[in-house]
């Protein structure tokens, strides 16, 4: 069974064979304040999915795919006095799927 896709505030259907996506190394990304700006260029570059690697805290080897916690999100994207929460991250994820037309997976 293929998945329906929706996005826009309309909640319109995305077809599957029109998925443009561009991958985001999370951990490159910043502090979380600033991904707006950052994943904008996707956007505005066509794309209409986002891959984001694991934004969950990474483990010793700093790699993507090594994760140390996989309950909490990365503290890499919190600023001293603001912390980066999955509220958060949801936040923005809804953003970009109701007002851009996009979606974001993650693995």
């Amino acid at each position: 069974v293929d998945p329906i896709l929706r996005v826009g505030a309309d909640d319109h259907i995305l077809p599957l064979d029109c998925i443009t996506i561009q991958t985001y190394l999370a951990k490159c990304l910043g502090p979380f304040d600033e991904w707006e700006d950052r994943l904008r260029v996707a956007k505005e570059s066509g794309y209409n999915m986002i891959h984001f690697t694991p934004l969950q805290t990474l483990g010793l080897s700093r790699s993507c795919y090594s994760l140390a916690d996989q309950l909490q999100v990365n503290p890499d994207f919190s600023r001293p006095g603001q912390k980066c929460t999955w509220e958060d991250v949801g936040k923005l994820v809804d953003k970009m799927k109701k007002d851009w037309n996009m979606l974001c997976i993650t693995d």
